[in-house]
């Protein structure tokens, strides 16, 4: 009965540590789209939004003018720069999976040895 309770906290110790690693990446998806909506918000407080919004309302519909906030967030490269980002990020995601399949074969290994471990206490000894 003790490594039926084991196991669980085992692998409740394996999940807490994936889910560390990918707190990071979480927190910057995160901090990125925290940005991009306060950029899209508007400037002024909501009593005074009104004026915000006519603002851009003659903005873009009576002057015709384009929005460029879009064009802060947008990278473009094209051609060598384009062909050695694509490279780049295959590589990386080559890493991130070869990371990965490494934590999980090493963390099943472990999860392994310690339910042999487990299993070799709770065996009784003949004698």
């Amino acid at each position: 009965m003790l490594m039926m309770t084991n196991v669980p906290l085992v692998d409740q110790g394996h999940t807490f540590s994936e889910v560390q690693e990918h707190s990071d990446n979480y927190w910057k998806f995160q901090r990125y789209n925290l940005i991009v909506e306060y950029h899209s918000r508007p400037c002024l407080a909501p009593p005074f939004i009104l004026i915000s919004h006519l603002h851009l309302f003659i903005k873009r519909h009576i002057r015709k003018i384009p929005s460029m906030k879009i064009k802060h967030f947008v990278l473009e490269i094209h051609g060598r720069e384009a062909s050695r980002l694509n490279t780049w990020e295959a590589i990386q995601k080559e890493n991130i999976m070869f990371c990965s399949e490494q934590t999980r074969k090493r963390d099943s290994e472990r999860l392994k040895r310690t339910s042999v471990n487990w299993s070799t206490v709770l065996v009784p000894s003949p004698g």
